[in-house]
């Protein structure tokens, strides 16, 4: 991906964390586990990569809280997951999941017609 895109893209999610509520705290770390896909991600069309990071920035913001509830859940008590945090783990590993369930669609399937 295109290091200027990235850039852009940063600074305007700041300035909007900057200047509105919680919520955009969530979009940076959707966009900062987006990025962390993207680049650790080795794929070799543009626009296969713009979908894939475009996907996984939404995949973050939608199942912030839920991933931030799962981390709570299992970690000590004391450590409590903030929304954010939990969207940039989502993000982060969204695709990655539905890439390895797919390569092996088969099994997965299986396992639920057993029981």
């Amino acid at each position: 991906m295109n290091s200027t895109f990235i850039i852009m893209f940063n600074q305007i999610i700041s300035y909007v964390s900057l200047h509105f509520t919680s919520g955009s705290s969530v979009a940076m770390g959707a966009s900062t586990g987006a990025i962390y896909y993207t680049f650790t991600e080795k794929t070799r069309s543009k626009s296969k990569t713009i979908a894939l990071f475009i996907i996984s920035f939404m995949t973050g913001i939608i199942s912030a809280e839920f991933a931030a509830n799962f981390l709570s859940a299992i970690t000590p008590s004391s450590v409590v997951a903030e929304a954010s945090f939990g969207a940039m783990i989502s993000s982060a590993l969204c695709i990655k999941i539905l890439k390895a369930i797919g390569n092996n669609i088969n099994d997965f399937v299986a396992r639920f017609k057993e029981s």
